[in-house]
């Protein structure tokens, strides 16, 4: 499979901070969305494929707030 990227970006004028993870493993799109669902608020999310890869970005508000 390979290795697992996660990368996280502020961008304080739109209020906002983007996660971007890619090179993914059965299961670890899940595992990681399952965690934020319980500790953050996303505000939009996409998520692709192509040729057998997964990338997703995930735009949650400034730092990660808990619900």
């Amino acid at each position: 499979m390979g290795y697992c990227s996660l990368k996280a970006s502020q961008f304080p004028l739109l209020g906002v901070t983007a996660s971007e993870l890619t090179r993914d493993r059965p299961g670890l799109l899940f595992e990681i969305l399952s965690i934020l669902s319980n500790h953050c608020n996303a505000i939009e999310a996409k998520v692709w494929t192509h040729n057998a890869r997964m990338a997703s970005i995930i735009y949650t508000p400034l730092g990660l707030h808990t619900r």
